[in-house]
């Protein structure tokens, strides 16, 4: 993994405007991201792209944290009104 092809993924969940896909961008954000930091364990020269790595992840922390809000409220609201269940009438 290059430097190029993580902040392509890492832009692609910057811009993703679907909420539903919005959650598997940020995890292939974070797999390639993790993935360079491994490819950067040897390498000395790379502290420019290590502070761009800490800028991506804290950014992709602040995307989660409206889904995670989303997704507790949502959650909150079905078990405050749960969905009538359907029933058959037995004659």
């Amino acid at each position: 993994m290059n430097r190029t092809e993580w902040t392509r993924i890492y832009r692609a969940a910057l811009l993703e405007c679907d909420l539903a896909k919005l959650p598997t961008r940020i995890r292939e954000a974070e797999t390639a991201i993790f993935t360079r930091i491994r490819d950067l364990a040897e390498d000395s020269d790379s502290c420019h792209e290590r502070e761009l790595i800490s800028d991506a992840l804290f950014g992709l922390r602040t995307l989660q944290k409206p889904l995670l809000r989303y997704s507790g409220a949502e959650q909150a609201d079905r078990s405050h009104f749960p969905l009538p269940t359907s029933r058959t009438s037995r004659t």
